[in-house]
């Protein structure tokens, strides 16, 4: 599968369909590695899925930083 970055939080805000992501809970389908653009360096991303409005939205998310996340979502 290929990912692209969709967004960089910091402030446990990541809305989709007017529904944060974090205030859900994240199902972990395993691991990817994908490049982290801030530190230009490779890590491993949990694979994720939620549902949201009946329908699955599955992203890739790390913390890559004390409360900074970053997140791909299929490309």
């Amino acid at each position: 599968m290929n990912w692209k970055l969709s967004k960089m939080v910091r402030n446990n805000t990541y809305m989709v369909d007017g529904v944060n992501l974090f205030d859900l809970e994240w199902k972990k389908e395993g691991q990817v590695e994908l490049k982290d653009v801030a530190h230009a360096m490779r890590r491993m991303f949990d694979v994720c899925t939620v549902e949201i409005n009946g329908k699955e939205f599955k992203f890739a998310v790390c913390e890559i930083a004390q409360n900074v996340f970053s997140f791909y979502v299929a490309a």
